[in-house]
């Protein structure tokens, strides 16, 4: 991801959700150097209230190409061709399975998860079939 951000000429991440913070910290901070800037140690606030969805946010479920399409256009149609500095802020995760019985391999991407405006797209792009 960071060779391709680089690649593409957009910024490196400011900022990184995990669901895993102690054990994802040291790997993302090598990867993205740009997640040293600016940072600001936060106490944890375990009284704090748990997060609530707004109603006016959201979410669309998404397996087949022209629904995955249709919820990406949205975030592109907010681009200008025109302006070089035009840009989008967007969450990102991406969810896979890891198999235990060969080593802890990673399997390839089943869902990708993009938060953009009032929206929460996830986009089921792996079908796994059952095994009876």
């Amino acid at each position: 991801m960071q060779e391709s951000l680089h690649l593409y000429g957009h910024l490196q991440p400011k900022i990184i959700y995990t669901d895993n913070p102690a054990a994802d910290k040291q790997f993302l901070e090598h990867v993205f150097e740009s997640l040293h800037e600016n940072v600001v140690p936060v106490d944890t606030h375990a009284t704090l209230k748990a997060l609530v969805r707004p109603q006016d946010v959201n979410i669309s479920l998404q397996s087949l190409a022209s629904g995955i399409e249709s919820g990406l256009a949205k975030i592109v149609d907010d681009l200008s061709i025109d302006d070089e500095t035009s840009h989008v802020v967007v969450g990102f995760d991406a969810e896979w399975n890891v198999d235990f019985t060969h080593g802890g391999a990673s399997q390839p991407t089943a869902i990708i998860q993009i938060a953009y405006g009032k929206w929460i797209n996830i986009f089921q792009v792996l079908f796994t079939s059952c095994k009876s």
